[in-house]
């Protein structure tokens, strides 16, 4: 049964690249090269913006643990959320614009990955500088910044990858004026019909991500004692990841002044929407929690914890464009397998992967004493874990409930 779960839950997760290849002809198409430099430019500036604030939102995140989860807010909520915010801005379209909303989207992330790394591997050389008298300038820049240099990498490449990967900031915020891969992918195959052109692209895309992901997976993050934070916390700069989430808010609560006149509120067309917001959030939400369940039963290997972070960012068009010749031909709506498909890899690094790894002790004593896989999974590994699938679960359907990218694709049809 293990076998079978495993075969079915990788051809899940690569479903819509094998429907799409297999359907395609592979003729040559020739990739303009100023879309690969568009893409890599918007997400080299983006990342680079990122991690050099985030580096800074930090050093003011050490001394404030309760605002953590503030500062992660705007990479937790749907990118709609920031996309309104910036649109009520009046930020310029195109590459300034993309840069600008990757940047808003990532600095709390980077924020909080550097402040955790400070906290993890600094501990001694921040003790001994306290020790010299060495100022906090000095440290944060001549020995911190060095010191986690693997960690600054980690978050430079991941939030690349996202950037990348991501499709609803410059399908909106690009303008006409700035086309990258994701955005040349859907256009092949909505304007054009080329799924082979769409195909050959998505492949280029696919051996970027893996890259991406053989690097990531290939830093080894060291990890020594903690000390107290506030010799060297640099409290003002918490401002930055703050302001951000403060802007974002204040910008969309003008949208929501504004709508919540009591004709809107009661009006027909957005009680239907409303319903139909929450069932496609509650089928996400379901299937997520199915997939998750599926993953756990699977179990812990290597293989498949690479096959796990290679969805560090999947396409948002390669699995909305098959999905929808998918859709088609089948009759029925899959917009919350492609939702799923979408989230599958973010829940996994956000928690679900120290829970496929965890209580192996108590694995290994139930099959000594005759229990089968399923029994194991039964009785220990969905009992323990399912808290933490609920609160996953939750945070997908959440997620299905403002994502405009690939709504707008699916709805094309």
């Amino acid at each position: 049964m293990k076998h079978f779960a495993f075969l079915g839950l990788l051809l899940f997760l690569f479903l819509p690249y094998v429907f799409l290849f297999s359907i395609s002809d592979f003729s040559f198409v020739s990739l303009d090269f100023q879309v690969v430099y568009h893409t890599f430019l918007q997400a080299f500036v983006s990342s680079l913006l990122s991690v050099l604030l985030g580096f800074l939102g930090a050093c003011g995140l050490l001394a404030f643990k309760r605002l953590e989860v503030v500062c992660l807010l705007p990479s937790i909520l749907p990118s709609l959320f920031v996309i309104i915010a910036l649109l009520n801005m009046n930020i310029p379209y195109g590459f300034v614009g993309i840069v600008i909303a990757h940047a808003m989207l990532n600095i709390g992330l980077v924020s909080f990955i550097l402040s955790q790394a400070i906290k993890g591997s600094c501990g001694r050389e921040i003790f001994l500088a306290k020790l010299y008298g060495i100022s906090k300038i000095v440290v944060l820049f001549k020995i911190v910044f060095v010191k986690i240099k693997t960690q600054t990498l980690y978050a430079f490449l991941t939030v690349f990858a996202f950037c990348v990967s991501s499709f609803s900031v410059p399908l909106i915020l690009g303008g006409g004026k700035f086309q990258v891969m994701e955005l040349l992918i859907y256009e092949l195959i909505r304007f054009e019909n080329n799924l082979s052109g769409a195909a050959l692209v998505s492949l280029y895309q696919m051996l970027i991500m893996l890259f991406l992901v053989i690097l990531i997976s290939k830093l080894n993050i060291e990890k020594n004692e903690t000390i107290k934070w506030d010799y060297i916390s640099l409290k003002p700069l918490v401002l930055i990841p703050i302001s951000v989430v403060f802007l974002l808010f204040g910008s969309v609560m003008f949208d929501l002044i504004e709508f919540s006149q009591i004709r809107y509120i009661f009006s027909l067309d957005l009680i239907k929407s409303f319903i139909g917001t929450v069932s496609l959030s509650a089928f996400t939400g379901l299937l997520v929690m199915f997939v998750l369940a599926v993953m756990l039963f699977v179990g812990d290997s290597k293989f498949l914890d690479r096959v796990y972070l290679s969805f560090i960012a999947p396409s948002t068009a390669v699995i909305g464009v098959s999905l929808i010749v998918l859709s088609y031909w089948l009759g029925i709506g899959l917009t919350p397998i492609a939702m799923c498909l979408l989230f599958i890899g973010v829940l996994y690094r956000l928690g679900w992967s120290d829970e496929i790894k965890k209580y192996k002790k108590q694995k290994f004593l139930a099959r000594i004493y005759g229990h089968n896989d399923f029994s194991v999974f039964k009785n220990i590994s969905w009992p323990l874990s399912k808290k933490v699938a609920g609160k996953l679960s939750g945070l997908a359907a959440f997620w299905a409930a403002g994502d405009f990218a690939i709504c707008t694709i699916l709805n094309e049809q």
